[in-house]
């Protein structure tokens, strides 16, 4: 057997020869090739064989042969490909370190050995995922399950097309091992409040769980040892009013985080802070629109939640309040509030409802020209881009009429009336 690289047909010496009786798993002899990239497969009784040919970096190749006497002397020449760049993979096997069953959708994810995620996804039913396209080159593999201790180990691709395999035992997390990172800002300055108290709380009986106080320079504390519940996490300092939030520890080892933003206490005037969620995973939605009215309807504040979904309505005089929370793709949520004595601190949390599909809409305006009065009766019709009529109706009294249930996507409108040019416009429903 000679081997060759087959673009510049030069010798490959280390490769990998192996012959095995035609259609079974029957080893019959091997051997490495030389340098010259030859190797001789020897002691082989006549009948036919599967000659296979390995080495690291080049694609797996395969030839049959038949020996057809004692003493037959045939020739095979491998011309091996390599393989492309970037394409090592690690087969990565998942296991419970007490039960070494496998475990289900745990997340195994690529890192470069700077920290950046490369790519990831999740092990199937046997425990089991291909971590597919590296380059050459360490590697730092993670894999990681809700109620278990996440691990990692580092791994170095070899050569292209280089297969390696790596097996993790995860062990879980023992009870009471939530925790809460706490993070404590002023709201005017963003600087960190240190040596602000924090307690927790027991919610369903208002026992004190744990306190202490936030770090002097990073206004940082952690609550450990939670057991699954919910909690009452209040913060307080001096010159700054009271803030409370209400967290819930899901599993073994939940790791949450709340941020509070103080503002300063005032005998006249009270704060609303807001929290947005989404209400099917419970993760904060950031850029909503918060909008906070008097009881009259005139506007107080508006701003937008921050990266952790909160916005803190500040500097409110006593009375009642209306505040309106809006995002892309959710339903519009109100709630009301009453600022009932000065240095007041309320939480309103939003849990927002997804909008389902098919639920944009165009609002449709339709004036005279020369007076700009509306026109009623006026034939709104709405095409796909495909030209195929989706929806239409008459603009009431008020020229206005709404074409509802549309699709993300482009739509081509058209407005017309008896005796009056056509209008069309094209408009694109984004979410």
């Amino acid at each position: 057997v000679t081997v060759r690289d087959s673009v510049t047909l030069l010798p490959l010496s280390g490769a990998y020869v192996r012959a095995y009786e035609l259609g079974t798993t029957t080893l019959a002899d091997y051997g490495w090739t030389d340098a010259s990239g030859l190797v001789n497969i020897t002691g082989l009784d006549i009948g036919w064989y599967e000659v296979n040919v390995s080495k690291g970096g080049y694609q797996l190749q395969s030839k049959n042969n038949y020996i057809n006497w004692i003493g037959d002397d045939d020739y095979l020449t491998f011309n091996l490909v390599e393989h492309p760049p970037n394409s090592g993979y690690i087969d990565v096997t998942v296991r419970d370190s007490d039960t070494l069953s496998p475990i289900t959708s745990s997340y195994v994810a690529a890192y470069f050995l700077n920290g950046t995620l490369y790519k990831g996804g999740y092990t199937d039913s046997s425990g089991f995922y291909r971590v597919t396209d590296l380059g050459i080159g360490w590697w730092e593999i993670r894999a990681a399950k809700i109620t278990y201790i996440e691990q990692s180990k580092n791994d170095y691709i070899n050569w292209n097309g280089d297969d390696d395999y790596l097996t993790f035992y995860l062990a879980p997390y023992p009870p009471n091992s939530g925790w809460i990172e706490i993070q404590v800002n002023d709201s005017i300055t963003s600087n960190p409040i240190g040596n602000a108290l924090v307690e927790t709380f027991y919610n369903s009986n208002g026992t004190l769980f744990d306190s202490g106080f936030t770090n002097s320079t990073t206004g940082f504390y952690i609550v450990p040892d939670m057991p699954i519940g919910w909690y009452d996490v209040n913060v307080s300092k001096g010159g700054y009013a009271t803030q409370s939030k209400l967290d819930y520890i899901n599993w073994r080892g939940d790791d949450d985080y709340l941020y509070y933003l103080m503002s300063a206490a005032s005998s006249t005037t009270g704060v609303i802070e807001v929290e947005v969620h989404d209400s099917v995973s419970s993760l904060p939605i950031q850029n909503a629109l918060v909008e906070t009215f008097y009881q009259n309807g005139t506007l107080f504040d508006s701003g937008s939640t921050n990266v952790v979904g909160t916005y803190s309505v500040v500097n409110l005089p006593l009375g009642n309040y209306t505040v309106n929370v809006t995002a892309l793709t959710y339903f519009e949520q109100s709630q009301q509030n009453t600022i009932s004595a000065g240095g007041e601190f309320d939480l309103l949390t939003f849990n927002m409802v997804t909008l389902p599909p098919n639920s944009g809409y165009i609002e449709v305006q339709v004036n005279y020209t020369t007076t700009s009065l509306p026109m009623e009766n006026a034939y709104v019709s709405a095409y796909y881009s495909n030209g195929t009529l989706f929806s239409y109706g008459y603009t009431d009294s008020s020229g206005f009429f709404k074409i509802a249930g549309l699709t993300v996507g482009w739509w081509y409108i058209e407005a017309s009336k008896e005796g009056y040019e056509l209008k069309s416009e094209y408009n694109y429903i984004n979410w």
